[in-house]
C-alpha cells in the first residue's frame, strides 16, 4: 500500500506539470490567433472598439502564461492562490471593460446574440468575483489553489 502511494505522487506531479505546459501553449496560441493580421478582425460580429479592450486581454493571456511558467517551478499552495488571485483580478478587468465597451454588433441576426454575450460577460464577472474571493481565502490559509 505505501508503495503504491510513492509512485503515485510523481505520476500526478507529471500530470499535474503537463498541465501547466498545455495551460502555456493554449494561452500562447490564443494570443497568436487574436492578434496576428486580421486576427480578431476577421470575425464580422467584433468591432473595431476591441482594439480598446485588447490589450486587458492580452495582460489576461499573458498573465496566466507567466504563472502556469511559474508553477513549473514552484506550485507551493500560497504562491498558487497568489498567482490565482492576480489572474482572476485581470480576469474580471477585463470582463468589466469587454462589458462596459462591448465590442461585438450582431445587428443583421435574428438570434439575440447581444443578450447573449452580455449574459456571458456578466457570468464571467461574478465567476471572477468568486474567484477572487476564494483566492483569497486559499492565500489566508494556505490551502491547495
Amino acid at each position: 500500500m505505501m508503495a503504491d502511494q510513492k509512485t503515485a505522487a510523481p505520476a500526478a506531479q507529471a500530470g499535474t506539470r503537463a498541465g501547466y505546459v498545455i495551460a502555456v501553449i493554449v494561452n500562447l496560441v490564443l494570443w497568436w490567433l487574436i492578434n496576428r493580421t486580421p486576427g480578431w478582425q476577421t470575425l464580422p460580429w467584433i468591432t473595431d472598439s476591441f482594439e480598446d479592450v485588447l490589450w486587458v486581454v492580452n495582460l489576461s493571456l499573458f498573465a496566466s502564461v507567466a504563472a502556469n511558467i511559474a508553477y513549473l517551478f514552484f506550485d507551493a499552495p500560497r504562491f498558487k492562490a497568489l498567482c490565482q488571485l492576480i489572474i482572476s483580478l485581470i480576469g474580471l478587468w477585463a470582463s468589466v471593460l469587454m462589458l462596459t465597451i462591448f465590442p461585438f454588433d450582431f445587428t443583421g441576426y435574428s438570434i439575440p446574440w447581444a443578450l447573449f454575450a452580455r449574459i456571458i460577460l456578466v457570468i464571467a464577472v461574478v465567476g471572477s468575483v468568486i474567484s477572487v474571493v476564494v483566492q483569497v481565502v486559499r492565500l489566508v490559509r494556505g490551502r491547495r489553489a
